[in-house]
């Protein structure tokens, strides 16, 4: 059985490189992308997504547990600090987010002040998907930090 399998491996040496992403990164060596002296694992409180940040100058080092303010795709938000990252694998610089600042006691007031306001928000969007007979399913609510925008995230078997 094993003579077939022989017959179909090419006795050429083909070149495979060029079916490998390289997303951008030189294969074997990373000497080209600069990780920052601290990096930090942090974890956005409202999606649990993990992030990678460095620490501006002036900041004083952290430790696990502490919060901090990280821009993110819908502004500053609220993240709690894992630990340091001695060895990240697989990281690009574009993943690194720069940590603005170390939260204060107001900002993780204001955190639990949306959380409280989502669950209100959550009960009214349920009551008008209701009173107007959409068919979908509310998933979560969220407050943006700033409280300046809601996000609704639902289901639906067709387009609402």
């Amino acid at each position: 059985m094993s003579d077939i399998f022989e017959n179909d491996i090419d006795s050429q040496n083909e070149d495979l490189s060029a079916l490998e992403d390289d997303d951008g990164v030189a294969s074997g060596d990373e000497s080209g992308i600069v990780y920052p002296g601290e990096l930090y694992k942090t974890r956005l409180e409202y999606s649990c997504e993990g992030l990678y940040a460095s620490v501006p100058k002036g900041l004083k080092e952290l430790r696990a547990g502490d919060y901090v303010i990280v821009p993110t795709l819908y502004g500053k938000d609220l993240a709690l600090v894992l630990g340091k990252s001695e060895h990240p694998v697989g990281l690009r610089q574009s993943d690194i987010v720069v940590i603005d600042r170390k939260a204060s006691e107001s900002d993780v007031a204001q955190y639990q002040e949306c959380t409280r306001k989502e669950k209100e928000a959550f009960a009214i969007c349920e009551e008008k998907i209701a009173a107007h007979g959409l068919p979908m399913k509310l998933v979560e609510v969220e407050y943006t930090f700033d409280m300046n925008k809601i996000i609704f995230y639902f289901t639906a078997d067709g387009r609402i």
